[in-house]
C-alpha cells in the first residue's frame, strides 16, 4: 500500500512472480515468418500508396489512375462525420487526419485491412454552430479522446506483455473515470 496524493492510497496485491521464459525457435518459427510478410505488405501497400498520391498531387485525376490500374478502386463517403457509422472503410485513427486537411488535401489513411489514398473534396461546417455548443462538444470529444487512448494503451499492454490490468480495482482506487480524475493528470 502507498499513498499516492490526498490522503488517499493505493494496493497492489502480487499473487505470484513468473520467472521470464522464452519459447523455441521451432515453436514460433511459423509466426515470426508470418509477421515478417505481413509487415513487407504492409510496408508495400503504403509504398504504393504513397506512389499515388504524388501522381494526384502532379495533377493526375483519382478517376484516371483508377480506370487504368485494376488494383485501385474509387470510394466515395458523401457527408462524413466522427462517428463510427459513417467511417465506411476507414479506421477510426483517420479521422483527425480527414477533418484537420483542407480541400484538396492528398494523403494516406489507414482502413480496415491496409492503407488508403485519400482525397478531400469539400469540407463545410454545420450552420449551426454556437460558442457553447461548440465548447460542450469539445470538452466531451477530449474526453472521449483520453478514454479510447487509455483503452488502446491497456489493451497493448495486454497484448505485447501479457498484463492483466484489473479495470475495476483502478475505478475502485481513482474514481469512476480513472482518465479524468485530477490526480492522475
Amino acid at each position: 500500500m502507498t499513498e499516492i496524493s490526498g490522503g488517499r492510497f493505493a494496493v497492489v496485491e502480487v499473487t505470484g512472480i513468473q520467472p521470464k521464459s522464452y519459447r523455441a525457435f521451432e515453436d514460433v518459427n511459423d509466426e515470426l515468418t508470418e509477421s515478417w510478410s505481413e509487415r513487407k505488405r504492409a510496408e508495400a501497400a503504403r509504398e504504393r500508396a504513397q506512389e499515388l498520391v504524388e501522381r494526384v498531387k502532379a495533377g493526375e485525376r483519382m478517376e484516371a489512375i483508377a480506370s487504368a490500374d485494376a488494383a485501385v478502386s474509387l470510394y466515395a463517403l458523401p457527408q462524413l462525420k466522427r462517428d463510427t457509422e459513417s467511417l465506411g472503410l476507414l479506421q477510426r485513427s483517420a479521422v483527425p487526419q480527414i477533418f484537420n486537411a483542407a480541400d484538396g488535401d492528398v494523403f494516406v489513411a489507414a482502413i480496415a485491412d491496409g492503407v488508403a489514398v485519400v482525397q478531400l473534396l469539400r469540407s463545410a461546417l454545420p450552420s449551426d454552430i454556437d460558442a457553447d455548443g461548440l465548447a460542450d462538444v469539445k470538452a466531451q470529444l477530449e474526453s472521449e479522446w483520453q478514454n479510447s487512448s487509455m483503452q488502446i494503451f491497456a489493451e497493448t499492454m495486454r497484448q505485447s506483455y501479457g498484463t492483466a490490468i484489473n479495470d475495476n480495482l483502478l475505478r475502485q482506487v481513482y474514481g469512476r473515470d480513472p482518465l479524468n480524475n485530477p490526480l492522475l493528470q
